[in-house]
């Protein structure tokens, strides 16, 4: 009997196998059976299309790294039908059987993998795909296959990289390509200080001096209280604090129902941002939203991620991350979204496997590599390619505008470059809420060199638990320690071994004792 269900769950994935290899879908847009009604036709005919399947070939550091067992437990606690094979050269292959909407979700999850694992590049094969695929598939744009897109934001984008060329002509090289969260680097700043540490998890830890005990969640220390996370962590409470203070923050209100946000829209006449009033990484936000269609896709989408919908209006420009450490502005980072820079010769496709190998070697950036959706057609037919276009030499291609690291942002330090005002305007935004130790600030500027009052600009979003990494780990620029420079705001004192007192303790120990007792005392000790 054992033998007979193993033997229906090989035929079982030979079956979605073949099925995958000879009705997979060519077009990458939000239709992957546009241009081929044959190829959608037999799909509904044959047995077994009430699921979809994807054949999966998955290239890099991906054996000899568990990289096998954690998809197949990816894809159990999903409830899918999963397979998973070493081939030769490296190479990992998988197929996949279930919900089409809940299998891409585990496709996305597969470009990271285990800690181990780097993964360069996966090719997929699908039977049945979904008409929406990655993140935004619930989006349905009316009448036309368009996607919100601000050309204006574009252009400033353009604009201010062409004024930082020098910066990007060589990206950094790190003697580490390891993936290292935030605690990582705090530990190893505290081990520069001479500190103590207790980590409970992956990113909560307790630092301990001769005087003090500080716990950290990630960037965020025990010294911020609840109310400020609170606060800090809903979109349009932020603003709402922020412009109390006169601060420069993005016209908006926050909403319930859909009927609402359409008369707003209507009232306001301008383009707007529609997001969640909570939510991390540019989950359910959309941008550029015009009219009443968009607007009600947008809607949807942000749903998914909190009941409660912000709009407010589309501030042009570039997105900045400032660091604050103990009140003052640190660092800057450049975020650039997703983009390619033509050769004259290689194709949209191929220049993203290049910019993807150049991400591997980054310690922040290799684990959130440019991953294609069934959107990014959309967004390369507005700047006329395809993925098989070659674009001409120095133009820059974008996959999309947003501006997120984790979506495959560019990252570039700036701390020298941006104008002395702006990061002040980072640094009374962060002193509002009464907390010093770090925050992340988040401007949309249009011009990097030019104060507040010569520009729009506008404090975008506040983060008390802001990524360590980003700026320790930029693509271009010059690096800056975040994680030392926050240990040494937290415990300025002096932390040598002679600062810590000296006790004595007496112990009698009884039971069965051996050697290797003595050498685990004297360590722990």
């Amino acid at each position: 009997m054992v033998i007979n269900k193993k033997a229906k769950s090989m035929m079982k994935k030979y079956y979605y196998k073949t099925l995958c290899m000879m009705l997979n879908p060519d077009n990458l847009g939000l239709d992957p059976y546009e241009g081929a009604p044959l190829k959608q036709k037999i799909t509904q005919m044959v047995p077994g299309s009430k699921h979809s399947a994807v054949r999966l070939w998955i290239t890099g550091e991906v054996t000899k790294v568990g990289y096998r067992g954690w998809l197949q437990r990816k894809a159990r606690v999903n409830g899918l039908k999963c397979w998973v094979k070493n081939r030769k050269r490296g190479i990992v292959e998988a197929v996949l059987v279930g919900p089409g909407e809940t299998i891409e979700a585990v496709v996305q999850s597969a470009w990271k993998g285990p800690k181990r694992a780097k993964v360069k590049k996966i090719r997929e094969y699908w039977f049945n795909k979904p008409k929406k695929s990655g993140a935004e598939e619930n989006i349905q744009f009316k009448a036309v296959k368009k996607v919100s897109w601000s050309q204006g934001t574009a252009n400033c984008y353009k604009e201010t990289l062409d004024q930082l060329s020098f910066i990007t002509e060589e990206p950094n090289l790190y003697s580490i390509s390891e993936r290292l969260v935030g605690t990582d680097e705090l530990v190893r700043a505290a081990l520069e200080r001479n500190l103590f540490f207790d980590r409970c998890m992956k990113k909560e830890i307790y630092f301990v001096s001769p005087c003090k005990r500080v716990g950290l969640q990630r960037s965020q220390t025990t010294r911020v209280p609840t109310i400020v996370f609170s606060l800090t962590d809903h979109k349009q409470l932020t603003k709402d604090f922020l412009h109390e203070f006169g601060l420069p923050v993005p016209e908006g209100d926050v909403f319930t129902d859909l009927q609402s946000a359409k008369e707003y829209m209507k009232k306001v006449d301008r383009p707007l941002v529609v997001k969640p009033a909570v939510g991390l990484n540019g989950a359910g936000v959309t941008v550029d939203i015009r009219t009443k269609g968009a607007l009600e896709a947008a809607w949807e989408y942000a749903r998914r991620f909190h009941d409660r919908i912000v709009l407010e209006e589309m501030v042009q420009g570039v997105d900045i991350r400032v660091v604050i450490i103990g009140g003052t502005a640190r660092a800057a980072l450049l975020r650039v979204p997703a983009n390619v820079i033509g050769d004259g010769t290689k194709t949209v496709e191929q220049l993203v496997d290049e910019k993807n190998m150049l991400r591997l070697k980054n310690p922040r950036l290799g684990k959130n590599l440019i991953i294609a959706n069934a959107f990014s057609e959309s967004y390369l037919e507005r700047q006329g390619h395809g993925w098989n276009s070659a674009p001409q030499n120095n133009e820059l291609v974008f996959l999309h505008l947003k501006a997120n690291i984790c979506m495959g942002a560019d990252s570039i330090s700036i701390t020298e470059y941006i104008h002395p005002d702006l990061m002040s305007l980072a640094e009374e935004a962060a002193s509002a809420f009464g907390i010093d130790d770090y925050w992340g600030i988040d401007l949309m500027v249009e011009k990097i060199d030019l104060p507040r009052d010569q520009q729009r600009c506008a404090i975008i979003e506040l983060n008390s638990t802001a990524n360590i990494e980003n700026v320790i780990y930029p693509l271009y620029g010059p690096p800056f320690d975040s994680a030392r420079s926050l240990i040494d705001h937290l415990f300025p004192e002096d932390t040598g071994d002679e600062s810590y007192p000296l006790e004595s303790k007496r112990l009698q120990i009884t039971g069965i004792l051996d050697s290797e007792f003595l050498v685990w005392a004297c360590e722990h000790a």
